[in-house]
């Protein structure tokens, strides 16, 4: 830890204390603890023997990573306090400070923990104002140059605020000293996540980017990566499952068809997808079999689909679960209505008010040379509808 209490009970920094100022007390504990000041390490205080607090626990990454921020928040002459207790809510985040009169709580999250914690904390600094910013720690994380990233239940807990359905994970190394704002992560498959990375120097980033990151300068391609995954699916996937429930028996039923020659308006990317269960082309599959059978043309609103995911949310609610309280049946309905606003760019789906219909005869899902050239002509569509609602979001988020 960075901070201790020193005999009188004022906080006390090691980088402010003296030899001569002991002793020194754990603010968690109240147990003694001793100022490390080595060459190698970040100068730190530690306990005297092994002990279960949380403080004891603590990492040189750790330490390193929050003297480093707190350092750059001091650099831009903002009101930050390290390691500060909050009693109302018994708290103490790694660093702590206002921004415009908006108070701030940032937790530098380097190892694991349980989703529990992790939720409660949040909880806790919202119900006393605090808007809680979490970055991990960048060993968490593989390489930034990655475009497909190993995400964990875990690391998704910390997808930045007002950005649940627009997710965006952020990162910072105190080696490197910079940051990395993981945008538009577009899952698929369970842990596999399609991922814009950008880095930015900590002399360059300012406080406004931790809640409002900045937007990719360069255009996020996903076609390629998306439609080998799709076309891998498309030929791998069981077309003789046993079990009757199965997606590929219950789709023969319905259309007469392999589900491998799946219209390719299904797996398309859309906003809050994140948010459902499994890849797109399986859960949107599992949407057409329920809305478009046995035939186009039947009529249908978004009431009907909140009562078709609510009658299912143990089928499609996602493990990727956010450390801010959320309405996640609400959430299910957006992401399967940002779906539908696709088809209707596709002009696969016609709204009239508040009623869709699909358009769709099913003349050209009978070869696979044919589906998979479809793919490619209606993700690049997609794709485009995608960027262009992911920027009228920026729109809302000014870097002020």
């Amino acid at each position: 830890m960075l901070t201790a209490l020193d005999q009188f009970g004022r906080r006390v920094q090691l980088i402010h204390a003296t030899k001569s100022s002991p002793p020194y007390y754990c603010p968690l504990c109240k147990q003694p603890v001793i100022a490390k000041r080595g060459s190698y390490k970040v100068w730190h205080f530690a306990h005297e023997r092994h002990t279960a607090c949380e403080g004891h626990l603590e990492t040189a990454h750790h330490r390193a990573g929050k003297q480093r921020l707190y350092d750059w928040l001091l650099q831009q002459k903002l009101p930050v306090e390290l390691e500060w207790y909050l009693p109302e809510i018994k708290q103490r985040p790694d660093l702590y400070f206002k921004r415009n009169a908006k108070a701030y709580a940032i937790e530098y999250q380097c190892s694991a923990t349980s989703q529990a914690v992790i939720q409660s904390r949040t909880a806790n600094y919202l119900k006393a104002g605090i808007e809680p910013i979490w970055i991990l720690g960048e060993p968490r994380i593989q390489s930034p140059s990655a475009s497909i990233q190993h995400m964990t239940s875990f690391d998704w807990l910390f997808v930045l605020h007002d950005h649940v359905l627009e997710p965006v994970l952020l990162t910072f190394s105190p080696v490197k000293q910079s940051f990395t704002f993981f945008q538009q992560l577009i899952p698929l498959s369970h842990r596999k996540t399609l991922v814009q990375a950008m880095s930015m120097p900590l002399e360059q980033a300012r406080a406004y980017h931790l809640s409002k990151p900045p937007r990719p300068n360069e255009a996020f391609s996903v076609s390629d990566i998306w439609l080998q995954y799709k076309t891998k699916w498309r030929l791998t996937f069981s077309q003789f499952a046993v079990n009757r429930h199965s997606l590929a028996r219950r789709w023969y039923t319905a259309y007469g068809k392999p589900v491998s020659l799946l219209p390719s308006f299904i797996g398309l990317p859309c906003r809050g997808m994140n948010l459902v269960k499994g890849p797109a082309w399986e859960w949107q599959a599992e949407w057409m079999l329920a809305f478009v059978k046995p035939r186009a043309g039947r009529s249908f609103t978004l009431k009907d689909v909140a009562q078709w995911l609510s009658s299912r949310q143990n089928r499609f609610m996602t493990s990727r679960k956010s450390a801010f309280p959320t309405d996640e049946s609400r959430l299910l309905i957006t992401a399967v209505q940002s779906y539908l606003d696709v088809l209707c760019f596709l002009r696969i789906c016609h709204k009239d008010k508040t009623t869709y219909q699909i358009q769709w005869d099913g003349a050209h899902d009978n070869e696979m040379e044919k589906v998979l050239a479809l793919d490619k002509v209606f993700l690049c569509k997609a794709i485009e509808h995608y960027k262009a609602e992911c920027a009228g979001i920026s729109r809302l988020h000014p870097e002020t």
